[in-house]
């Protein structure tokens, strides 16, 4: 009875880790963050979202961390996260697809072996399949066409997302980046 119980606490038990992680986060404790996002991520290794927490907990470290050994060691642990989260449900989870797809396309010189370009097109495809109609989803397939070279093939894309949506600033300013050659 005592091990049924357990295992019925163990999605709470992460949650409450994962909460824990995020107030050390928001005080600044990256050590102890990174630890409680780890513990939920251990506790429930089938849920792919304390891979995403961590993964862009790790991908932001990289980003700023002035030492460029450490700053590529947090890319690949970033990259390793969003790869296993990617796999824990492969068919839905887009979340960590997504951020491994902004790793590769906007922080490749972090990484040793970034995506080719058609890959991360491939991978951008397979985002925008599953999941088609969330506008977060569609700005990162633009954004990766135009990256991988196909500039007017997202332009179109674009365009066609702003006839839906015309009060988007977002919409717009990624329409201006494209238009001035951004990627």
């Amino acid at each position: 009875v005592s091990l049924i119980m357990l295992w019925l606490a163990m999605p709470a038990l992460a949650d409450t880790a994962a909460e824990i992680g995020l107030r050390r986060l928001i005080k600044g404790e990256l050590r102890e963050a990174i630890y409680w996002h780890a513990m939920a991520r251990n506790i429930e290794p089938r849920n792919g979202i304390y891979y995403w927490r961590e993964g862009v907990i790790w991908r932001d470290q990289a980003t700023t961390l002035q030492n460029r050994d450490a700053a590529q060691k947090a890319a690949k642990k970033a990259n390793l996260l969003f790869f296993k989260g990617m796999n824990v449900n492969p068919y839905y989870d887009t979340q960590n697809l997504m951020e491994r797809i902004r790793l590769h396309r906007d922080n490749r010189n972090l990484l040793e072996k970034p995506a080719a370009l058609e890959e991360l097109t491939i991978w951008a495809e397979r985002v925008y399949a599953r999941s088609p109609h969330s506008p977060i989803v569609q700005l990162e397939y633009a954004r990766t066409l135009a990256f991988s070279g196909k500039k007017q093939e997202a332009l179109l894309f674009t365009r066609q997302m702003q006839s839906k949506h015309p009060e988007s600033k977002a919409i717009e300013n990624l329409i201006n980046d494209l238009e001035q050659g951004v990627y």
